[in-house]
């Protein structure tokens, strides 16, 4: 299950100049005419929110670990002493373990931001070019 992770690092930072040609048409370049510093700071607050997000994911799927460990427990303790979970609690801990790795593999499989808020980078562009703030 371990993976070299400089090659994704490589291939992340590739993908995103590739999406970047594709919306803007040119590589990320010096005195392109955008506010770096606002841009950054946009990324910076972004990247908080995701990490607050991913954060909380944790805090569940360690909870939902938990209960599956409890349950384990429960099982071996069974056999020790006939006390075992209801077949609703086992069934109960196995779809908050299902729908949390659904959830957790569709987010990880999606790349790009979508809904109904999010602007692309190539909308935001043509915003800015309208004269609107992006």
């Amino acid at each position: 299950m371990d993976k070299d992770v400089i090659p994704m690092v490589h291939a992340f930072i590739d993908s995103r100049d590739a999406a970047g040609m594709e919306t803007y048409g040119k590589p990320l370049t010096t005195f392109d005419g955008r506010n770096s510093i606002a841009d950054a700071q946009e990324e910076a607050g972004d990247l908080l929110n995701y990490l607050t997000k991913l954060r909380s994911e944790w805090g569940a799927i360690a909870d939902l670990l938990e209960q599956s460990a409890d349950a384990i427990e429960s099982m071996w303790e069974f056999w020790e002493s006939a006390v075992c979970p209801t077949s609703e609690q086992i069934a109960a801990t196995h779809v908050k373990l299902r729908e949390t790795a659904a959830r957790m593999r569709q987010d990880t499989a999606r790349t790009e931001p979508s809904g109904a808020a999010y602007r692309t980078p190539a909308e935001r562009l043509a915003e800015m070019s309208a004269g609107g703030e992006a």
